[in-house]
């Protein structure tokens, strides 16, 4: 061995150091290596990260469910809230008032309310009257004496001819004078033969034509004719009649009787003149009699 080499076991001593105090040796860290044993450094995977607790996803849960109890709590009191703030109309004025409420058009006007409860416009007792359908007129009643007059009328006979028609009681006596004119007569007790007319029903008709004339100016020249011719005396009128709706001027004369001449018109300008002389002394209902007969003459247009 050469000099100045050293034995394994001769080392070179370090400088001695200043002695401190006293250390505890820790021991030695170890560095932790998931890696399999004989694996490079290079070929190990990155640490994973640690799994979050379970317990956060259930205090997420809990705090969801919380606020969803919140919210509808939240909700109820604020229906229930409006509920007490806005009351249910009990009248149709505070249905009008009330929100979401519908007007019906009709008379008297309807009210619902959105729950669909219904209120009908009041009405005034004037505005109630009017919606009431007007009170029929009753029909005046007919006596018993023109019920009875009305049942003999039942018998009576019709004439017509191709202008007018009338009935007649059975007992009076019907002649016809030429082509249209008709004569009823019937004796009343005291009446004789071969004097004037004095007692009984003496009735006439006479369809005439006017033409170019009114019928006004028609009477008015009769009137005129018989005073002119002194036939008569004019007793009353000429003056208005009505007829079984037909409208007419009458007048009436004397002479040889009384005799009342009545005139009416058709609308189609027919005309019928009739002569009354009906003479009742003795209150027998002749001149009843002849309105009755007067009730139904009717132009046939």
């Amino acid at each position: 061995m050469q000099e100045g080499s050293q034995t394994p076991d001769q080392q070179p001593q370090a400088p001695p150091q200043e002695v401190g105090p006293l250390q505890t040796p820790q021991p030695p860290q170890s560095i932790k290596n998931d890696a399999p044993t004989g694996a490079s450094p290079a070929a190990s995977q990155p640490p994973t990260e640690p799994e979050k607790p379970k317990s956060n996803k259930i205090l997420l849960f809990g705090i969801a469910l919380l606020l969803v109890a919140i919210i509808g709590t939240a909700a109820y009191l604020f229906y229930q809230n409006q509920n007490k703030q806005t009351p249910q109309p009990t009248s149709y004025e505070e249905c009008v008032n009330a929100q979401d409420s519908v007007i019906q058009e009709s008379y008297p006007a309807t009210c619902v309310t959105k729950d669909g409860e219904r209120f009908i416009q009041p009405l005034s007792e004037e505005e109630q009257q009017n919606l009431k359908p007007p009170t029929p007129t009753p029909t005046e009643q007919p006596s018993d004496e023109l019920t009875y007059e009305q049942d003999l009328m039942l018998d009576w006979k019709t004439y017509s001819t191709s202008t007018y028609l009338f009935k007649y009681p059975s007992d009076i006596e019907l002649k016809e004078h030429g082509a249209s004119t008709v004569a009823l007569s019937k004796w009343g007790p005291t009446q004789k033969a071969d004097t004037e007319f004095y007692d009984g029903i003496s009735l006439i008709f006479n369809p005439r034509e006017i033409p170019n004339t009114t019928l006004e100016d028609h009477i008015q020249e009769q009137v005129d004719g018989i005073i002119m011719l002194g036939l008569g005396e004019i007793m009353s009128g000429p003056d208005p009649i009505t007829i079984n709706n037909y409208s007419g001027l009458t007048y009436t004369t004397k002479g040889l009787g009384i005799n009342k001449t009545i005139v009416v018109q058709a609308d189609n300008g027919t005309t019928m003149e009739i002569t009354d002389s009906t003479v009742d002394p003795g209150n027998l209902g002749f001149v009843d009699t002849v309105n009755q007969i007067l009730s139904t003459f009717e132009f046939l247009e």
